[in-house]
């Protein structure tokens, strides 16, 4: 029911634990889903909790409830390798392995040493699921973020009629650097599978140098796939588009708005796109690929604003999507069952590398871990 990957084996560790977090790169922070039954979709085997990112100096353990089936895992080390102060910088000032819970919100221990909290981005960056939970329950490990600056902690929050005892993992990310500009968009759903919008408070200088990292939540409970995943992508410089499958009785989406000012030297580029995936068209697991833009160096570029949607009203898993660059113009997708169709996006983010005043570079270590009795593959 757990994998450990190890630093110096499997990953590079970042040079201090301020400067990268761990995050696991899917819809809904989650795994790809089991790939052995159409009838899996219990939380238990499907979500993966990171249990120790306050380790990522050693090692990081990936662990699920329950174990039985295979269910790959596509995760990423973002770290920040400039100089102190410099005007791409980032500081990871908080990460947390929460503590299981039934309750609908969740909040994480003190976060120290914030200096500005407009600066601020909470990264859901895994959940985990309870060994007796049933397999249409999305609303149960369904998190939107926030940070409460008044009693500086984060806080998750999750559909009021959910009851499961749940784990998660978060970091609190400080994007301190002058080139730096963060926004936190809230929208409530009116409409299932439609395109719904909101304004951005303040103006992008440019789409193409924002990316998104989104959350969702829905209310009632026996919530199946179709209400798992969500859709979000900039739609212009003052707004942004979301877009749900199912949104049971209510449901809520966040979106954190990146914005990088860089206008000289190596800037940030960010690119979106989107597609869709038919049911029954592949095997199990389920690996598909879309070509982009090629970037200019892998080891810089990473996938955000991760998403998907799916019309089948039960199983969990066949919502789940995982998503990963395995070269220069290539980012490949994993769904654990070839079941329910995917109508995903992304953005491809090359972030910026040198100029702006002291640009500091930003690195990545990128992977594909999966419960395969103990096996492991990796880009």
């Amino acid at each position: 029911a757990s994998i450990t990957i190890t630093a110096g084996t499997d990953y590079t560790a970042p040079a201090s634990a301020t400067a990268g977090f761990i995050r696991i790169v899917g819809a809904g922070s989650a795994g790809t889903g089991v790939q052995d039954s159409d009838f899996a979709g219990q939380l238990s085997r499907n979500a993966i909790l990171i249990t120790n990112p306050t380790n990522l100096a050693t090692s990081i353990t990936f662990e699920r409830e329950a174990g039985g089936g295979e269910n790959d895992i596509e995760w990423e080390i973002i770290e920040y390798v400039g100089s102190s102060g410099g005007a791409n910088e980032l500081i990871v000032r908080h990460v947390e392995a929460m503590s299981a819970s039934t309750a609908a919100t969740v909040d994480s221990s003190s976060v120290s040493g914030v200096s500005n909290a407009n600066d601020i981005a909470v990264f859901l960056t895994s959940v985990g699921g309870g060994a007796t939970s049933g397999r249409d329950e999305s609303d149960e490990i369904l998190y939107t973020a926030q940070y409460i600056s008044g009693s500086t902690l984060a806080r998750l929050t999750r559909g009021a009629a959910t009851s499961r005892s749940i784990s998660s993992s978060l970091a609190v990310i400080e994007f301190t650097g002058s080139n730096w500009k963060v926004q936190r968009i809230e929208h409530a759903y009116s409409a299932d599978a439609t395109n719904e919008t909101e304004t951005i408070t303040t103006t992008l200088g440019d789409t193409s140098k924002a990316f998104l990292h989104h959350q969702s939540r829905v209310e009632g409970s026996g919530a199946g796939a179709s209400s798992f995943g969500q859709n979000c992508f900039i739609s212009s410089t003052s707004q942004l588009t979301f877009n749900k499958q199912d949104i049971t009785t209510a449901a809520t989406g966040v979106a954190w708005v990146i914005e990088n000012t860089q206008s000289s030297g190596s800037v940030m580029s960010v690119l979106q796109y989107d597609g869709t995936r038919a049911n029954n068209v592949g095997g199990n697991p389920d690996e598909f690929t879309e070509t982009v833009t090629t970037v200019s160096a892998l080891a810089a570029s990473s996938v955000m604003g991760e998403g998907s949607n799916t019309t089948p009203t039960s199983d969990v898993h066949r919502g789940m999507l995982g998503f990963r660059m395995t070269g220069a113009s290539t980012v490949t997708m994993t769904r654990g069952r070839d079941v329910g169709n995917r109508d995903w996006r992304f953005q491809v983010v090359e972030w910026p590398t040198a100029g702006g005043g002291g640009g500091g570079t930003i690195l990545f270590s990128r992977s594909r871990t999966g419960f395969r009795a103990g096996s492991r593959q990796s880009t």
